[in-house]
């Protein structure tokens, strides 16, 4: 609690904002399909990708399945919910994080 408090939790909001809408951006202008589409104030701590189905824990789309395998081993934390790959952002993370994802879906979508 200490440390929330130094970062000062009025600017949390606002910087995590600027990560997420970095990253749906990045990721839109891969070609992937960002849910809630453009970002804007929709958009606050999460950015989900791909199509959503049932499958809880697998993307309906075995490219996004494909995908998802390639961020995990290189230790990007993310989940599947309901198809979709879930990236969650918060005031850990910053835009080397950010940075970083979308250089490995490059690299993961030149190989295709």
């Amino acid at each position: 609690m200490k440390q929330l408090m130094e970062w000062d939790t009025r600017r949390i909001e606002p910087y995590v904002q600027r990560l997420t809408h970095a990253l749906a951006r990045g990721l839109l202008d891969l070609g992937l399909k960002v849910a809630g589409g453009e970002p804007g104030p929709h958009i606050t701590k999460i950015v989900t990708v791909g199509e959503m189905s049932a499958d809880h824990y697998g993307a309906g789309d075995p490219r996004y399945n494909q995908l998802y395998e390639h961020l995990v081993a290189n230790r990007v934390k993310l989940s599947i919910r309901r198809g979709m790959l879930r990236f969650s952002l918060h005031v850990y993370n910053n835009m080397e994080d950010v940075e970083r994802v979308l250089g490995l879906t490059r690299e993961f979508l030149k190989k295709r």
